[in-house]
Order: structure tokens, then C-alpha cells, then sequence
């Protein structure tokens, strides 16, 4: 119910895809604290055999390798405040998730040269290249895939050319130069698109990417007034949100402090709420066991009434039988009666006639001889 856009994945599955689905989800969200949630969702699951093979056999890879790269690119031990830049490679379906992707670290006010694994494969792909984690402005002086047995370049983007092929997103805006990429990321999320990345070798390439961070905002303010008349309103936006970042100082490291207070009470409520989880699957235990025991109780009880049916059968049979019986004793008796009521008539008659008047003295002599 809370989320609906992934009951497909979830709908019929054990207990352990549905968390691994949920986990795969937390870590899609910009915010590090629900990728931490879902790194430790996941390394919950490949802790227990059985999840870990449900996994195996659900999924259809190995899950405790993509753990293994997402650990790497999540690691809690960071220090505070280093810029990090992140490539992610799309996967079958064109979805950039943290489970193909790659972070290294991007010193600031440098030119330095960033080297990425490339993961796309066979096909040719857009990749998303994040060049940054806070704000500033960020100056991209080339890219290019090479193969990192020989040195050979398979793809290399020209600098001048961003129409069709490159588009921004995020919190990436443009700057104007004629000869490099100029961004300006206004927050924590910019986020570059290239397009023209054609089909590549099964070989083991990287993505180098020569670039420059500049954390600095007064720079930029520098060069957003010496910028072209034409992109007047786009710099204005642009100098607002500037000023907006420089104006923020010493409030914005008390809303920081306050985030990550607000993180610790959230960790707590985390595990209040895991605690909770908890007492409720124990609870759900036992009602299972109770169900267990009212089914239990409910086949006794259809067996039972499956021996009294068939009593109830034997019955109706007996009781046919004496039906039968009755019948027929009935009839019997009817006939004795009949019979009996023929005697009478025919004693009747007989006591009635001469003949019995007549031999009457011969009987009593009868009766005093058998005396």
C-alpha cells in the first residue's frame, strides 16, 4: 500500500525478495541515509543462508557481488565535506541505479583526471556522469572511453559539441565558455547526460575524464558577471541562487548540525522501529501457531463429523429395515386376525348346529374316561 509502484516485483515473492526489492528502492534516492538503510537491509539478507539462496534463485545474479560494489561506493567512514564524483551506467531496461555505478574521489580546485570502469557492455548507452556532491562550479576539459590493456580509444566526446548529445539534470546548469564544459551545480545532485556513446568491445575500458572542481562561489560570481548579454535571465537566476549559497554562512552549518541531529534521532527511531518489527513478526508467530492449531482442531472436527454421517447412515438404514419389518409383522397380523375372526364364526356355527346338540353326552363320557 505505501508503495504501490512495486507490488510487481513483490506480489507472490518470499519474504526475502520483497526486502531486497524494498532495499534496491532505498538505495535509487538521492539521500545517503536511505542508501546506508538499504546497504544494511541488504547486508541483512546475505547474512542469513537461506535469504541469500532465495536471492540467488529469485533475482537472477549474485547478490552478495553487488553488495560488495555498493559497500564500496557507500563507505559511512568518508570524511566530512570531500567532493565526490559518480559514473552510472544504465541497465537493460535504461535505468541508472547505484547497484551499476562507480564513485571516486574529485579533489577540489585541481585539474585532475578521474578514471571510471565501464560496465555498459556490448551496447552503446547514455551514461550519467555526477560530477560533484556539493556546490560549485565544475570545468570538464575532456572525456573519453579507453581500453586499459593498450591504451586505444573507443569513444571520445569533443568539447564543443553539446547539442543532441549532452543535456543536464538535477541541480546542473550551464555556464558559458567557448572551449570547455562549465557547470554550475546549485546543490548537492548535478547530474550530466551523454547520448552519443556508441556500441562498445567486450574489453576492459574506463571512462577518463580530466575535470576541475571549483568550490569557491565568488569565482563564480566572478565569471556569471562577465558572462554573455544573451543568457542574461538564465545568469540572473543563477546569481540569485549564488547569493542565496554565499548569504547562507554560519546558518547554514547550524541546519547542517541540526541534519544530522535530526539523522541520529532518525537512526533511533530506525531501531525503535526495528524493535517493533520485531515483537510483530514474534506476534505473527504466534497467531500462526494458533491458526496451526485451529486447523488442526477444525480436521478433527470434519473427521468427527464424517464418523457420525456415516452412524447417521448406518441408522437410517436400520431404521428402514424396521420399517420393512413392522410392515410386514402388521400385515401378518392383520391376517391372524382375519383368520382368527373366521375360527369364531365357524365355532359359532358349529356350536350352534344339531350335530353338537346331539353328541354332546359322548364328550362328557370322553372327558370322565380320560379322568
Amino acid at each position: 500500500m505505501i508503495f504501490p509502484e512495486l507490488l510487481d516485483q513483490v506480489l507472490d515473492q518470499p519474504e526475502a525478495v520483497k526486502r531486497h526489492v524494498l532495499a534496491t528502492a532505498a538505495l535509487a534516492v538521492g539521500h545517503a541515509a536511505h542508501r546506508y538503510w538499504g546497504l544494511d537491509q541488504l547486508y541483512r539478507l546475505l547474512s542469513d543462508d537461506d535469504s541469500r539462496r532465495q536471492l540467488r534463485h529469485r533475482v537472477g545474479r549474485a547478490a552478495d557481488v553487488d553488495f560488495v560494489k555498493l559497500s564500496g561506493t557507500l563507505s559511512p567512514f568518508a570524511a566530512e565535506g570531500r567532493a565526490v564524483a559518480q559514473v552510472f551506467w544504465p541497465d537493460d531496461g535504461g535505468v541508472y541505479s547505484e547497484v551499476n555505478s562507480a564513485c571516486v574521489y574529485c579533489p577540489r580546485s585541481q585539474w585532475i583526471q578521474l578514471r571510471f570502469p565501464v560496465t555498459v557492455g556490448e551496447k552503446g548507452a547514455a551514461f550519467r556522469l555526477d560530477p560533484c556532491n556539493c556546490p560549485g562550479v565544475v570545468k570538464i576539459a575532456g572525456l573519453k572511453i579507453v581500453s586499459q590493456t593498450d591504451g586505444r580509444s573507443y569513444w571520445t566526446h569533443l568539447m564543443d559539441q553539446r547539442e543532441g548529445s549532452v543535456t543536464l539534470g538535477g541541480t546542473a546548469y550551464w555556464l558559458p565558455h567557448p572551449f570547455t564544459f562549465v557547470i554550475f551545480s546549485a546543490g548537492d545532485d548535478p547530474q550530466i547526460y551523454f547520448t552519443n556513446v556508441p556500441p562498445l568491445p567486450d574489453l576492459p575500458l574506463e571512462l577518463q575524464v580530466w575535470i576541475k572542481l571549483e568550490s569557491d562561489l565568488t569565482s563564480v560570481a566572478r565569471e556569471m558577471t562577465a558572462a554573455d548579454v544573451e543568457h542574461g535571465e538564465e545568469i540572473k537566476r543563477l546569481q540569485a541562487r549564488i547569493d542565496e549559497l554565499l548569504g547562507e554562512g554560519a546558518e547554514g552549518l547550524q541546519r547542517k548540525a541540526e541534519l544530522k541531529d535530526e539523522n541520529t534521532r532518525l537512526g533511533y527511531l530506525l531501531t525503535a522501529a526495528e524493535t517493533k518489527a520485531s515483537e510483530l513478526a514474534e506476534a505473527v508467530r504466534r497467531l500462526e501457531c494458533q491458526v496451526a492449531d485451529f486447523d488442526a482442531a477444525a480436521v478433527a472436527n470434519r473427521e468427527q463429523a464424517a464418523r457420525a454421517a456415516a452412524q447417521i447412515e448406518m441408522l437410517d438404514t436400520a431404521r428402514d429395515e424396521l420399517l420393512h419389518e413392522h410392515q410386514r409383522l402388521t400385515a401378518y397380523t392383520a391376517s391372524l386376525q382375519a383368520r382368527l375372526v373366521e375360527y369364531d364364526r365357524e365355532i359359532a356355527i358349529l356350536t350352534t348346529s344339531r350335530s353338537w346338540r346331539y353328541t354332546r353326552p359322548l364328550r362328557a363320557m370322553n372327558r370322565l374316561f380320560q379322568r
